[in-house]
């Protein structure tokens, strides 16, 4: 069902109709649960450490020296944390821990190709993310000391160059 048609089928119901449906949609969805409950009390901290430990929870897997972790299912974490209005600062906080945290866990692990490639991936966004909510300054400090005190000389390069592919300036983390 699109967002019109939701729209327009909300508005012909009364206000006990619509007190059922969200209700029903709290009882029926924890993704809902969480929603209604952020929305009753905005509690940003809160909501950052649960996203934090999801994602962390997902990066710590592993078999047999390899990391299990899904790429995917982290920028969907990310993406869900950012769908609930919090502040750019946040989200960016968040995209920076994740980074780190995946950084710092290949050292200990394989990772795949799909793994390497989105952790790049994830270091363009987040820097393409504070670009455009004004944060690039700050953004490219907290880059560059990821890169000096997590980041493998693999990764760092290989940023690096990401960067560089995605046309932000050589020199951006020169003179900080």
């Amino acid at each position: 069902m699109s967002k019109a048609k939701l729209r327009k089928e909300l508005q012909t119901m009364t206000h006990p109709q619509l007190v059922d449906v969200v209700m029903a949609a709290y009882d029926s969805s924890p993704k809902a649960k969480q929603y209604f409950e952020f929305f009753l009390n905005p509690d940003v901290t809160k909501l950052y450490d649960a996203a934090l430990a999801t994602v962390e929870k997902e990066i710590r897997r592993s078999s047999r020296g390899y990391c299990k972790a899904r790429i995917s299912f982290i920028r969907a974490e990310i993406r869900g944390f950012a769908a609930f209005g919090v502040p750019a600062d946040d989200v960016a906080r968040l995209m920076i821990s994740t980074l780190r945290m995946l950084l710092a866990n290949y050292q200990n692990y394989y990772y795949t190709d799909a793994l390497t490639k989105g952790t790049l991936r994830l270091a363009a966004d987040y820097m393409r993310y504070c670009a455009e909510n004004d944060m690039l300054g700050t953004g490219a400090a907290k880059m560059r000391e990821t890169l000096d005190t997590t980041a493998p000389k693999y990764f760092r390069r290989a940023i690096e160059e990401r960067l560089a592919e995605e046309n932000f300036p050589q020199n951006i983390f020169q003179n900080l």
